[in-house]
């Protein structure tokens, strides 16, 4: 019989996580970016972050041995939990066994569909310790479901995070800000010390709250242009625009009298001055615009 009884919310200490761990013959897989919290109070400021309610419906991606799962549940909330390592899943469903609040999925995130899932509530919550090696792509999944959600809550990489709230011109500004701001609020809500994880990571991290907008940050008359002309800022971002856009084989117009500065570098332009290329182009391609904004990008 297993030592770790009901409740199990109380994993987030060294002592229960390194016994749960060598009790079940598990350990932290490089494989999953696998680091397990072990900080009472980090736990705390997660789910004061989220202000978890009774009711709530929570998405937690990467659930590892369930620690800001049952924290979750504790609270009350109905938590649907996505868990690649088959490994943990076994754990996580045995001592989930008699908790109705928590549903676990076997699935990788970046290939499941989570319509099924949304379908059982109009309006989600997500809180998540996500692997780190795949904190953009999954970023990127919850930005284009981001409807269903009231907040996103996510442990990320103190340096990733930079990147979410970063300000033109800074090393940080990137595609991945543009996108972020473009449909949230964001906020870095607590820095994170590496120790605080078993085995700690390389890194320190950082608490961030996400709240979609009701309506995108820039009013723009075509969107998928709008991120076009950002990824090619970004993919030669010490170019200037006449050079970073020139791939996009605009018309001639546009760099005869553009409504921003050509000799710029593409990396100081704010949401607004993006959001001012894409309608000026919109309104001179008319015809050219579809071709334009359907070309794939490399960040998807």
């Amino acid at each position: 019989m297993p030592k770790f009884k009901k409740p199990f919310w109380d994993l987030a200490t060294p002592t229960q996580v390194k016994s749960l761990l060598t009790e079940r013959g598990l350990s932290a897989r490089k494989l999953f970016g696998q680091h397990f919290l072990i900080d009472k109070n980090i736990l705390k400021k997660i789910i004061e972050t989220a202000a978890i309610k009774k009711k709530d419906k929570v998405l937690e991606i990467g659930a590892g041995i369930g620690t800001l799962t049952f924290a979750l549940a504790a609270k009350g909330a109905d938590v649907v939990t996505i868990e690649k390592d088959r490994g943990a899943v076994y754990l996580l469903k045995e001592l989930a066994f008699e908790c109705p609040n928590i549903e676990i999925i076997a699935a990788d995130i970046l290939k499941l569909d989570l319509s099924d899932i949304f379908k059982k509530s109009s309006k989600w919550k997500v809180v998540s310790n996500p692997p780190y090696g795949i904190a953009s792509p999954i970023l990127f999944k919850l930005i284009s479901y981001r409807k269903k959600f009231s907040s996103i809550v996510l442990m990320l990489q103190k340096e990733f995070a930079a990147r979410l709230v970063a300000k033109p011109g800074s090393k940080n500004y990137s595609f991945l800000t543009i996108k972020a701001q473009f449909y949230m609020d964001i906020e870095i809500i607590h820095k994170v010390s590496r120790n605080v994880f078993f085995p700690p990571p390389k890194v320190d991290s950082a608490i961030v709250l996400l709240k979609p907008l009701k309506f995108s940050r820039v009013k723009v008359s075509d969107e998928r242009l709008f991120f076009k002309i950002a990824d090619a800022m970004f993919r030669m971002r010490r170019k200037n625009l006449k050079n970073s856009l020139e791939p996009l084989s605009f018309p001639s117009e546009f760099y005869k009298n553009p409504p921003i500065d050509l000799t710029r570098r593409g990396e100081t332009l704010s949401l607004e001055e993006i959001g001012e290329l894409t309608n000026f182009i919109s309104n001179i391609t008319p015809r050219n615009c579809k071709s334009i904004s359907g070309t794939k990008s490399s960040e998807f």
